[in-house]
């Protein structure tokens, strides 16, 4: 029960989620860099953000709501990352052997390095504001 309570919270879930995500995503970006010279390769990417906003949305048309008591509910799971090829059906070869686009693959790295480390801080945040009541302290 107190584990449920203290690590259960969604915004933990959803923090802990996105930086395994973002983890991923940093591998599939190293690997398509690695990849950048290797005859036919197709560049990968991870699609998570728009799954998580689905999964997060409580109004509207859209939301989940349990049906039954044995289900689980709207804040069960939290998506993870799908790694899919970025231009399934193109033809396009950027350097002229695939389609990986060194420019695009060290922009996203810069974007995902940004993310996690923000994502990483927020988590620190959250975990310090468990820490400081367990200890009794003012939260702020």
């Amino acid at each position: 029960m107190i584990d449920r309570v203290l690590f259960g919270h969604k915004a933990i879930r959803v923090l802990k989620q996105a930086l395994d995500v973002y983890a991923d995503r940093g591998r599939v970006h190293a690997r398509n860099v690695a990849n950048a010279e290797t005859p036919g390769y197709r560049a990968q990417q991870v699609r998570f953000e728009d799954d998580l906003q689905l999964a997060l949305r409580t109004t509207g048309s859209d939301r989940m709501e349990r049906t039954n008591e044995s289900h689980l509910g709207p804040a069960g799971d939290v998506p993870g990352g799908i790694v899919e090829a970025r231009n399934p059906r193109s033809a396009y070869l950027a350097n002229g052997i695939n389609d990986v686009e060194i420019d695009r693959e060290m922009a996203d790295i810069a974007e995902n390095t940004m993310r996690y480390t923000v994502a990483a801080e927020r988590a620190r945040q959250a975990y310090q504001g468990l820490r400081n009541a367990i200890r009794g302290r003012a939260i702020g």
